[in-house]
């Protein structure tokens, strides 16, 4: 069982309403499953900005994460955005990741 969270498809919801469900994963013991906010080159190290906002979230928690389509969403800092999954999950930080195997994809409403 895990529970999902679109954090890039809604920016209206609050810091403090994240954590809250990272909170309640935590409490029920089920993993976040994370599409972190912004998708590669919209900003300049936007990428590595989200994911350092989910490490916070799974710190503050310690709720058990899996960053969904890392390399789709960090592109050319995937080699950094792993270096950070990996040094979090040695200082005991429960995280994943996956990749799919597509040159392309995207979730628009139009695609």
């Amino acid at each position: 069982m895990a529970v999902g969270f679109g954090i890039h498809y809604v920016s209206g919801a609050t810091r403090w309403e994240i954590v809250e469900c990272f909170r309640l994963a935590k409490k029920y013991n089920v993993c976040c499953h994370v599409h972190m906010r912004y998708f590669g080159a919209q900003e300049k190290n936007g990428s590595l900005a989200a994911l350092q906002e989910v490490l916070a979230l799974g710190a503050c928690t310690r709720a058990a994460i899996n960053v969904c389509h890392l390399h789709s969403t960090c592109l050319s800092v995937t080699d950094k955005a792993l270096e950070l999954l990996h040094d979090a999950r040695k200082n005991g930080m429960n995280i994943t990741t996956e990749f799919y195997p597509y040159m392309a994809g995207c979730s628009d409403i139009n695609s």
